[in-house]
């Protein structure tokens, strides 16, 4: 039955599960140690398309300590997936930059445009998509538009590794300062349209009909782990003190 006094037909269900979806919390980052820890997010080894979408909003500029955004470390000294920094703000500025790294070892390099993602106390929505299949396997999008397209680079990596830890804001003491919302994971290149629905005129929304493989909402608002809302089972750890915020998109 899905209609009648009291059952509600599958248009008004759909509605009220749409209407459920509210951003009250993100993650608040102290640009010295606080970072989050889902572990090694092993379903992304291999990858030949792939896309990361955020939201942040910086506190800090003109030195390291708001420069990581997120990353795979295999010890040390050894990246193992993707990373994505900001760049420098002074003495002279730099772009916020994406190394992917593939099975074999080897790394391409793929910038944004110097200006972009510099504002502070400001949202920005950051979404990288690569696919060895295009010529231009990088595309970067701001704010739901696409501001850089790039071909490989570098060691050409024809897929991604991803054997290290996944660390978000943190990199050996380049913390990143400022709050984090909406961390999503897809194992596809995701298409313009589709970076213009999740920057929603700057309000984050459903993602779900997206299918990614790993999205932490943040909406505890409290404790420390943050479950996974994507169809992966790693549940993001809050290390070091970070903690919650009501500061959102």
């Amino acid at each position: 039955e899905t209609s009648g006094a009291g059952c509600p037909n599958s248009s008004t269900f759909d509605l009220a599960v749409i209407s459920s979806f509210s951003n009250v919390y993100s993650l608040n980052f102290d640009g010295v140690d606080d970072r989050g820890n889902p572990g090694v997010l092993s379903n992304l080894h291999g990858l030949t398309a792939f896309s990361v979408s955020l939201w942040f909003k910086r506190f800090a500029s003109g030195d390291r300590s708001s420069r990581f955004l997120f990353g795979s470390r295999l010890g040390a000294a050894s990246y193992r997936g993707i990373a994505c920094v900001l760049g420098a703000d002074a003495p002279s500025q730099q772009p916020v930059s994406v190394y992917i790294y593939g099975t074999t070892g080897g790394y391409a390099f793929f910038p944004f445009p110097v200006t972009y993602f510099k504002s502070i106390n400001t949202w920005h929505n950051l979404i990288i998509t690569f696919d060895s299949s295009r010529t231009n396997v990088f595309i970067g999008y701001s704010n739901g538009s696409p501001v850089v397209s790039l071909p490989n680079n570098g060691a050409n990596p024809s897929n991604l590794g991803s054997t290290g830890t996944f660390y978000i804001g943190d990199d050996l003491g380049s913390n990143f300062k400022g709050v984090m919302d909406e961390f999503s994971i897809f194992d596809k290149s995701l298409t313009a349209q589709e970076a213009s629905d999740i920057w929603n005129s700057g309000v984050p929304s459903n993602i779900s009909s997206l299918s990614p493989l790993h999205w932490w909402r943040n909406e505890e608002g409290s404790g420390t782990t943050v479950a996974n809302s994507g169809s992966s089972s790693n549940v993001l750890t809050l290390e070091n003190g970070l903690n919650f915020s009501t500061d959102v998109p």
